[in-house]
């Protein structure tokens, strides 16, 4: 038998929490767990729960939350945030997905929709309107392109030897096994290898690689 999807519904509008709360308490897939306004304290036990999908209709009651619950959420990957009753905003919405959320429902929504999108979440998919979906390919194309910048300048400043120690690097040699490798002598690399340090910003020999990671730099 599959497991139930436990919900707990945190709303400014109490209204709007109570009716999601009755609509899902009909449904034998779900299981309310909480169904508190947002003026109330919320619970520690989504914590522990597996499975489970937050329902919030407000973004600043997600950071809220997120903040008493993020460590726990975060370790477990398992309690997953759903804002419903949203404005048609491409701003509020590329901030629901910068905070984390996995799934954003219009005002307009039907009852239908947000169950829908309830039992998506639960599944551990994502949710959001047919119409915002641009604006999340027009974020997602914008930062692949600031990281393809960011390793075009790393890539400038290292010269074409530097680059070929980066990799060595990461793979945890000693400048005195680099140099072997490269017929170079053991200063030489030393030499490289400050240069390199002081470029990409990084505090050891393995921040480099990883700093040359972040920024989109091929090693």
């Amino acid at each position: 038998m599959p497991q139930k999807i436990r919900v707990f519904i945190y709303c400014c509008n109490r209204l709007l929490g109570q009716s999601v709360a009755h609509i899902l308490t009909k449904r034998a897939e779900f299981r309310v767990s909480a169904a508190l306004p947002s003026s109330e304290v919320l619970l520690d036990e989504p914590c522990q729960a597996s499975n489970s999908v937050i329902v919030l209709d407000s973004l600043q009651l997600m950071s809220f939350y997120r903040r008493q619950v993020g460590r726990a959420e975060d370790a477990s990957g398992t309690i997953r945030s759903l804002l419903i009753a949203m404005q048609d905003s491409r701003d509020h919405f590329l901030r629901a997905i910068r905070s984390g959320a996995s799934g954003y429902v219009l005002q307009d929504a039907s009852a239908l929709d947000v169950v829908s999108a309830i039992r998506t979440v639960g599944q551990g998919e994502a949710v959001c309107p047919p119409k915002m979906t641009k604006a999340l390919f027009d974020y997602v194309a914008r930062n692949s392109a600031r990281s393809r910048g960011s390793a075009n300048s790393t890539e400038k400043s290292l010269t074409r030897r530097e680059q070929e120690l980066v990799p060595l690097l990461g793979n945890g040699l000693t400048n005195k096994e680099i140099a072997v490798r490269l017929n170079l002598s053991e200063e030489t690399i030393k030499s490289h290898v400050h240069r390199i340090l002081r470029k990409v910003g990084a505090e050891d020999r393995r921040g480099v690689f990883e700093a040359c990671q972040t920024s989109g730099l091929e090693v």
